[in-house]
């Protein structure tokens, strides 16, 4: 797979593949485990109101950026100003296809560098406790563990990691 690859800012045109892609990668990921009626048109619609509201409420200190492998979207990170931390990476998902090609690293470090530009760091990034593989992507480029929390989703309590990762962290990394 070639690696053609391009990050934009999101437009209120991309949310209907931005859907479709975040409902794909938790049928992928997640169906065995909460099942195949969780991500129901219920679920769909919080989806398509929560990135939505992503992109319409883009500020300086919140953005939205698409990933596009081979002219196709293949991902989208949303992240910006928080509450606990400077920055967060509110939502991040890569196409399953594009994932451990280096497209996702790729995306979120246009990401991070945008928060850095914006004096957004350190940053806060939760995980769902059952994405082994993003816990371990957050943990090799330095993140550490801050918290582990819960919350409710579609009649479901979930469980997530939440990293916290600083400039400083970096710098030890290099």
């Amino acid at each position: 797979m070639t690696l053609d690859r391009r990050v934009r800012p999101a437009r209120v045109d991309d949310v209907e593949a931005m859907v479709r892609l975040q409902i794909a990668t938790w049928r992928n990921d997640y169906q065995a485990w909460l099942g195949t009626e969780f991500c129901d048109s219920s679920f769909e619609n919080h989806v398509r109101a929560r990135l939505r509201g992503f992109i319409e409420a883009e500020t300086p200190f919140r953005r939205t950026l698409v990933l596009e492998c081979g002219g196709e979207q293949a991902g989208f990170v949303a992240y910006g100003a928080a509450d606990r931390h400077p920055g967060e990476v509110f939502s991040m998902y890569v196409e399953p296809a594009w994932r451990r090609s280096g497209a996702g690293a790729y995306l979120f470090w246009q990401a991070w560098a945008d928060l850095c530009a914006r004096g957004l760091t350190p940053v806060q990034i939760a995980v769902l406790e059952r994405n082994v593989d993003a816990q371990r992507f957050y943990l090799r480029i330095g993140a550490s563990e801050f918290k582990r929390e819960e919350f409710d989703l579609n009649g479901r309590t979930l469980r997530e990691v939440v990293f916290v990762l600083s400039s400083a962290a970096l710098d030890t990394q290099r």
